[in-house]
This record gives structure tokens, C-alpha cells and sequence, in this order.
């Protein structure tokens, strides 16, 4: 049997070390990517931390943020919440209002009319209440 020849086998493994080399740094940034979002999608409006995704961005239809034509005798900055049509609108003055698509629940549906908002609180904590609590006992 033929001995194998020490300059192929040197040369196969320095070409080895060579593919490793130049791979390697391409590997390692390979990893890194998406486990840290660029600094530009780090905060979505009021809400630090929380990263903008095209799945939950609603960028254009009618529920989209829209100023539209709103004639009201509410004061702006006033916030008008019309659950049948599943909008909020902020009252701009001059018959104009910020138009929001918003998500209604159950109970939204059964309830309308006037209300003073009391208590205003930036990333408010909530706990469900022990109604909720009874009908979904799983909630924390």
C-alpha cells in the first residue's frame, strides 16, 4: 500500500485553515444578526423598548392613523370612542380629528355613553379584575 504524500496532506489542511479563516468572522456576525434590533427600531412612539414589526404595523387602510372630518362640539384634545365602528378619534378642532383603529372587547360592546377619564398613568399597571378572573382563571 501507498504511503499518503506529507505535501497533500499539508496542503489540505493548511487550505482547511485558510477556508476557516476567512469564514469565521462571517459566521460570528451571522449569529449576532436580529438577536439586538438597529438603534433606529429600539422605541415606537411613547412606548420605550417595544420594536415596530411589519406584522403589526399598520401603515395604510382605515385603520391607520388618518385626520379626517369629524363635526363635533367636543374640545380639542378631547377623545371620542365609537365602538359600534370600532374607532377612537382625538378632536383636532376646525370639524378635524386623529382617527385610530382600535380593538373593542366584549364588554365595550354593551356599554356607552359619557365618562370623565380620572386618572392618566404612563405604562399603568393592570390586574385583571376578579369578574375576569372567575371566566379566565389562567390570567395572572
Amino acid at each position: 500500500m501507498k504511503k499518503p504524500d506529507m505535501t497533500w496532506i499539508l496542503g489540505g489542511l493548511g487550505a482547511a485553515a485558510l477556508t476557516l479563516a476567512l469564514a469565521w468572522p462571517a459566521a460570528v456576525q451571522a449569529q449576532g444578526k436580529g438577536m439586538v434590533p438597529p438603534a433606529e427600531t429600539m422605541d415606537v412612539g411613547d412606548e420605550p423598548g417595544r420594536v415596530s414589526t411589519e406584522e403589526v404595523t399598520i401603515t395604510e387602510g382605515p385603520y391607520a392613523r388618518q385626520m379626517v372630518f369629524f363635526r363635533s362640539n367636543e374640545a380639542p384634545g378631547t377623545v371620542v370612542i365609537h365602538s359600534a365602528e370600532r374607532f377612537l378619534y382625538v378632536v383636532q378642532g376646525n370639524n378635524r380629528a386623529l382617527r385610530y383603529g382600535i380593538g373593542v372587547g366584549r364588554e365595550g360592546f354593551q356599554w356607552s355613553g359619557l365618562v370623565q377619564v380620572s386618572r392618566k398613568a404612563e405604562w399603568p399597571d393592570w390586574r385583571p379584575p376578579p369578574e375576569m378572573l372567575q371566566r379566565q382563571p389562567y390570567l395572572p
